[in-house]
């Protein structure tokens, strides 16, 4: 495995976190943002999915370097990208039951 060339570093005080709980890097998660559209060859190539940070801040820095079109599993992800002002919002997980009407009303918001 490859070591990550950032050092970590704890914030003061980060032995009182209960956890699991999220530590957000904004540098690295810009960084790594960067060079997945680098990889990708353009940020319209692609889509990344939601799932594994559920943060609106990160889909504001993804929608700032033109990182347009997102995927997620929930009607809840859908709901916070769509409050974020994506647009282009892919549900990678079949609706089913009381979740079809909540989807026509997110739509149609």
């Amino acid at each position: 495995m490859r070591e990550s060339t950032m050092p970590l570093d704890l914030p003061d005080g980060s032995e009182r976190l209960l956890t699991p709980c999220l530590l957000l890097y904004p540098e690295r998660v810009l960084h790594n943002l960067k060079q997945s559209i680098v990889i990708a060859g353009d940020a319209s190539r692609l889509r990344p999915h939601v799932k594994t940070h559920k943060c609106p801040n990160i889909v504001q820095m993804a929608l700032e370097l033109g990182i347009r079109r997102h995927k997620c599993a929930t009607l809840r992800e859908a709901a916070m990208l769509a409050e974020c002002g994506v647009e282009d919002v892919l549900i990678a997980y079949p609706m089913v039951g009381t979740n079809t009407a909540r989807l026509a009303e997110l739509v149609a918001a």
